[in-house]
């Protein structure tokens, strides 16, 4: 039965009640992140293979983050039944950089296979910062969003991690620097999963090659070749451009941790230079 709760976070999430959860398929890959990096048009391109189900729902599930508490059987059940040669998962990009989802992932099932897009830093910034406009969350400029976020987000980030607190909203929706520092999060995912089993590439390698992308996820995958229709790019943001003194103010905050990026893990930088 279809029905709606209200986490502390405010948003209405559906859930799913049924019977017989263990007989529902377990996930085999989750889409981790970025935010703003092309994850929902990756996962629409992805969901045309016709060995990937889909979850019952179209939202984000974020049951490693939000919901953990509900415990598995609530999560299994938002996934089809059992079915021969089929594998599903799901997607949340605030998996990536919650610290308290890669152990509880890895508890779950330590043989998960993680895709994840990471996106130019100041552009995914910027574009998570409009989205927070258009849903009425913010209204400072960018640049005094992005100094005042440090000390909050990172004083949280720990709370979180140390289990102090649950939820954090100014962690969740105004980490606009935070999110982007993607080697910190790497490091700890990878404590818990081998490099192997993540699919990592860049959002601009997507939005140009994504046949090709998905073709590469598939075999990552294990599934048979596919070719998928790649059409429109879905939930595109419209705003105007960042301004020039801005844009290298922050990429040169980003610039170290984008260089250790590019060392620990062999991501392509070159196209945020």
């Amino acid at each position: 039965m279809l029905g709606r709760v209200r986490k502390k976070s405010e948003k209405i999430v559906p859930y799913i009640r049924r019977p017989f959860t263990f007989t529902c398929m377990i996930p085999n890959f989750l889409i981790i992140g970025a935010q703003k990096a092309g994850t929902t048009s990756l996962f629409r391109y992805m969901l045309q293979h016709p060995d990937i189900l889909k979850p019952l729902v179209n939202r984000e599930l974020h049951y490693f983050d939000l919901h953990y508490h509900r415990g598995p059987n609530w999560y299994r059940a938002h996934f089809p039944f059992q079915r021969k040669e089929k594998i599903t998962g799901e997607k949340s990009p605030y998996y990536i950089f919650h610290p308290l989802v890669p152990e509880r992932c890895h508890a779950f099932n330590s043989d998960f296979r993680l895709i994840l897009l990471l996106r130019d830093p100041v552009k995914r910034a910027y574009s998570h910062f409009h989205h927070e406009i258009e849903n009425g969350r913010e209204n400072r400029s960018f640049r005094q969003a992005v100094e005042e976020e440090m000390g909050d987000v990172e004083n949280d980030h720990l709370r979180l991690a140390r289990s102090e607190i649950d939820y954090s909203a100014t962690h969740q929706y105004y980490s606009y620097f935070a999110r982007g520092r993607y080697v910190e999060q790497l490091d700890l995912w990878t404590k818990f999963f081998a490099r192997d089993q993540i699919y990592l590439e860049t959002a601009e390698r997507f939005f140009k090659e994504s046949r090709g992308v998905c073709s590469e996820i598939f075999d990552f995958l294990g599934l048979k070749p596919f070719q998928t229709f790649t059409g429109r790019r879905h939930n595109p943001g419209k705003y105007n451009p960042l301004p020039e003194a801005e844009k290298r103010w922050l990429a040169d905050l980003f610039r170290d941790s984008n260089q250790k990026l590019s060392e620990a893990y062999g991501v392509d930088i070159s196209d945020w230079l």
